[in-house]
């Protein structure tokens, strides 16, 4: 296990959190500055997302995303597979997350923003969209009652209702909570600021499905609980 030795994390929101993350290998470094108030780029949360998916479900390989070879052609089109990131980020995509634009660009270098962040990660954990979130209408009437829910950004709108309502196909489907863990308790979302690089770690905490009568191989996982797996009972 890696040791964490950043200088300025000490009694910050998300300091268990990018810990826990660089422990687990997710992280590019782990010591010198992490700098968790600066806003995180896409390239490194689909990066950071990928590698905190892969590490948590590592025994179980059908929970695994594959990472695009280099001889592989991108979907994006301001993406090359030289790109040192082009591995995670075509991977998503190949897995059938949506990390991109409608435009088949993916702007890596740009800051990722709320309603992006929540989007890509609500996805992963639901494994899907429900087909009734698909319809921007229904998918905002869905979300909480936040004074700025009718500017997020259509492409984002059915993403985001699945993580903040249940999913009524599947009565037994929870809220996955991902806005609250981010971001706290909170009456405006503001979908086109940019995620803080401390919010990102505090994301990446749990994985998984969120399902109220899930267990074992199938229920949600969080960082800390494969850092420290709980004992065996005695037999």
């Amino acid at each position: 296990m890696a040791t964490v030795t950043f200088t300025d994390i000490s009694g910050t929101y998300a300091e268990i959190a990018i810990v826990a993350l660089g422990q687990l290998g997710v992280l590019d470094s782990t010591s010198g500055t992490f700098q968790p108030e600066k806003p995180v780029l896409r390239r490194e949360y689909v990066r950071w997302l990928f590698k905190t998916n892969n590490a948590v479900w590592a025994n179980l390989p059908a929970k695994q995303i594959h990472p695009a070879e280099s001889g592989d052609k991108s979907d994006f089109t301001d993406l090359q597979p030289s790109d040192p990131d082009f591995k995670y980020i075509e991977g998503m995509n190949a897995a059938g997350i949506s990390v991109g634009f409608p435009d088949k660009t993916f702007k890596a270098d740009q800051p990722v923003t709320h309603e992006q962040a929540i989007a890509i990660k609500a996805v992963l954990d639901r494994g899907g969209i429900a087909d009734r979130y698909k319809a921007v209408d229904s998918a905002k009437s869905r979300l909480p009652e936040w004074k700025d829910k009718a500017q997020i950004s259509a492409a984002f709108a059915g993403a985001i209702a699945t993580d903040t309502s249940a999913d009524d196909i599947n009565s037994k489907s929870t809220q996955i909570g991902n806005v609250g863990r981010a971001f706290g308790a909170v009456a405006m979302f503001r979908p086109q600021a940019p995620v803080k690089r401390g919010e990102a770690a505090m994301l990446l905490q749990v994985i998984g499905g969120h399902a109220q009568d899930t267990n074992g191989d199938n229920a949600p996982r969080s960082v800390a609980s494969v850092l420290h797996p709980s004992p065996s009972p005695s037999p």
